[in-house]
């Protein structure tokens, strides 16, 4: 099974640059990568940002996944 490192990118809702955070995934699907970046979100468990109990809905992430064969950035907006 292959394994992607997934670059996060962290936006204010102003669109002002604040941090940015990795991990590695072994999803399959890139498709799936968003989701699980997403639920991510929605847990208060993102990378390179302090854990919580509340969703982390006050950031746009920009998503990347450069070793995977279709990557393409992804934006999610809350």
């Amino acid at each position: 099974m292959n394994s992607y490192t997934v670059n996060l990118t962290y936006f204010k809702k102003s669109g002002k640059y604040y941090t940015c955070g990795e991990y590695v995934s072994s999803e399959k699907e890139l498709n799936e990568i968003w989701d699980e970046v997403k639920e991510m979100a929605l847990s208060g468990n993102l990378p390179g940002l302090a854990r919580s109990n509340e969703p982390k809905t006050e950031f746009n992430i920009l998503i990347n996944v450069p070793n995977h064969p279709h990557d393409h950035p992804r934006m999610i907006v809350f």
